[in-house]
Order: structure tokens, then sequence, then C-alpha cells
């Protein structure tokens, strides 16, 4: 069974921190993402996204797909779940803060 942090081109933990910083910066660029925080570990990311309420369905799916392929198409290349869940998005910010503070994952 492989780990994540074994996979080819795979983030070493001290550089999780940056790759995040840079990605929250790549998702909040897409139209319509008002602000974004991720989590990575080795080639894969969780990204909530907070997107306007009123948005219907299909356009919150388009808003998720662009963050998703900009991340893959990025020096990165990382692969990522993205969410605009209102709660997972805060858990995923409390995630953050907690490695921001030295927490491990």
């Amino acid at each position: 069974m492989h780990n994540a942090a074994d996979a080819p081109n795979a983030i070493q933990t001290e550089d999780a921190r940056t790759v995040a910083d840079h990605l929250e910066s790549l998702a909040k660029r897409i139209e319509g993402v008002r602000d974004a925080n991720c989590v990575v570990f080795g080639k894969y990311a969780i990204v909530g996204i907070d997107v306007d309420a009123k948005l219907d369905r299909s356009r919150v799916g388009t808003i998720k797909y662009s963050v998703a392929e900009a991340f893959r198409k990025d020096r990165y290349g990382i692969d990522a779940l993205v969410t605009a869940d209102v709660d997972l998005a805060q858990r995923l910010r409390e995630i953050r803060a907690d490695i921001m503070n030295g927490r491990p994952i």
C-alpha cells in the first residue's frame, strides 16, 4: 500500500504550508471564489471555497471544477477535492489554522 507522501513529486510536509498558501491564492483568482482554505498532503489537497450562497448549483459546480482544473494545471500538479459545503469549509479552516500553529495533520 502506498502513502501519498511516497508518490513521485509528493509535497514534503515542510513545504505543504507554502503550497497551501499558493493554492489558496490560486483558488481566490477563480471568478466566484470569495475565500479558500486548503490542506495539502502528498500530491493531494482538500480545498474549501466560499462562494455566494445565492448561486445556483450548476454555477457552484462550474466554479469547483475550475478550481480543481487550476490546481491540476499549476506547477505543483495537485489533485484536489473541492468543496463549497459551508460546514466542511469551516472545518478545513480550523484544520488549516491548527497546521499553521504547528499541529500535525
